[in-house]
Parts: structure tokens; C-alpha cells; sequence
């Protein structure tokens, strides 16, 4: 396995689910792309996507952030920047962000599990 393989086998995407209160939906947007910013200047930041609230069937904003690794994302989740980003961002929401951080499966294992 090279160095590039092994490098994606290990990255990391954090989910991130947030309830944002009615009418505040364009201030959150502007939140969000500052967030976004810091996010993408973080050693070992990847790539990101934001998925706007569709209703009926989506009311959540989903934030999906990709890491090198667990160890990236999880000195991303716990740094002073996002902390103070997040501090300003709350009496924008209607409850706590609900945030999961997902393995991925290594593509070697993929493709064994994969049926023939």
C-alpha cells in the first residue's frame, strides 16, 4: 500500500447536524462560510460540503467536513477557534449541533467485502 492510499484509508468525515431558528437562516449562512473558512485552514482539513435545510423532508443543516485523519479532526473539534466560532453561532440555534465522526471503510476492504 503507498503512502497516498494509506493517507485516504485514514481520513475521517465529521457530520454535523444543527437546527437553525426560523428566520435566522441567512445570518446563519454567513456564520456557516466563516466557520467554513477556519475549517478549510486547519492542518489536515480536506474538504467540506454544507447541506441547506430542504423541508419538508430535511429541517437540519448538514455539515460534512473531511480530515486526514481522527487525529485532525478531533484537534479541529476541540480547538480555541472553533469553540469561539461556535460561542457566537448559538442564539442562532434551536438546540445543541448533533456531530458524529465517521471512519471510513479503507477501499482494500471495499472491495473484499464487495459481492462477486
Amino acid at each position: 500500500m503507498n503512502d497516498l492510499t494509506t493517507a485516504i484509508d485514514e481520513a475521517v468525515t465529521l457530520v454535523t447536524q444543527t437546527r437553525v431558528r426560523e428566520g435566522m437562516a441567512e445570518e446563519f449562512g454567513h456564520w456557516q462560510s466563516a466557520i467554513s473558512t477556519a475549517a478549510a485552514e486547519f492542518p489536515g482539513f480536506i474538504t467540506q460540503s454544507v447541506l441547506p435545510p430542504n423541508p419538508p423532508l430535511q429541517v437540519d443543516w448538514v455539515i460534512q467536513q473531511r480530515f486526514a485523519n481522527v487525529e485532525a479532526a478531533s484537534t479541529w473539534l476541540r480547538s480555541e477557534r472553533r469553540i469561539r466560532l461556535l460561542d457566537t453561532v448559538q442564539p442562532m440555534l434551536t438546540g445543541p449541533d448533533d456531530v458524529h465522526l465517521v471512519r471510513e471503510v479503507p477501499l482494500a476492504r471495499r472491495r473484499r467485502r464487495s459481492p462477486r
